[in-house]
């Protein structure tokens, strides 16, 4: 099928919560979340930013009426509720990225952040040039785990092969945490009570 004659999935970005409110920032974010929504779909999103919680409620509606297979929202606890109640019962898939400040919800779905990007990351490095990778959260925290996210580099494979870890198994489960502390490569600062953003830092030879 082609895009043209499916439905499309949409993208809902929530411009006033706080940690999308840098333009720069939220511009960086709808065209990495459209890459992936689309390498995982076929088809790019119909993009929506929205300034208030009434315009992210009429984005999401919008949504329903196209008979979208996907909404991904990209905000704080408020944006994702009310999109949350609009498609209850559509049978449309709920994605959600955290944007906000507290992240309350996404924590308790237990929705992380850095240390999945770790995992793919060291699926990628491994076999490969001396690279280290960082990805970590601000608040010190991801999800529900105690960890702020994780170190690793093209022999954190070799450490899980050791631990008896399946990495891709871990990433395909959303089991990060458990996986990464396993192989020893993860961070623990305890909470900071900075919850800016998501960092990733790079180190290569």
């Amino acid at each position: 099928m082609s895009p043209s004659s499916m439905t499309l999935p949409f993208l809902l970005v929530a411009g006033g919560a706080s940690r999308l409110a840098d333009p720069v920032r939220r511009a960086a974010l709808v065209v990495a979340a459209t890459a992936a929504i689309k390498a995982r779909t076929g088809a790019a999103p119909e993009v929506r930013v929205t300034a208030t919680a009434d315009a992210g409620r009429a984005a999401a509606q919008e949504a329903v009426a196209a008979l979208a297979p996907l909404l991904v929202v990209v905000g704080g606890d408020g944006s994702v509720r009310s999109a949350a109640a609009v498609l209850a019962g559509t049978g449309i898939t709920l994605g959600i990225v955290p944007g906000g400040t507290g992240n309350l919800m996404a924590a308790a779905l237990g929705i992380p952040r850095s240390p999945e990007a770790a995992i793919a990351a060291a699926l990628e490095l491994s076999g490969r040039r001396p690279v280290v990778i960082l990805a970590a959260g601000t608040d010190g925290v991801d999800g529900l785990t105690d960890a702020a996210g994780a170190v690793v580099d093209a022999s954190t494979t070799v450490r899980a092969r050791i631990a008896g870890v399946d990495l891709a198994a871990a990433l395909a489960d959303n089991n990060s945490g458990p996986a990464l502390a396993a192989c020893g490569d993860t961070i623990r600062t305890g909470p900071t009570g900075s919850n800016v953003c998501d960092v990733v830092i790079v180190l290569t030879a």
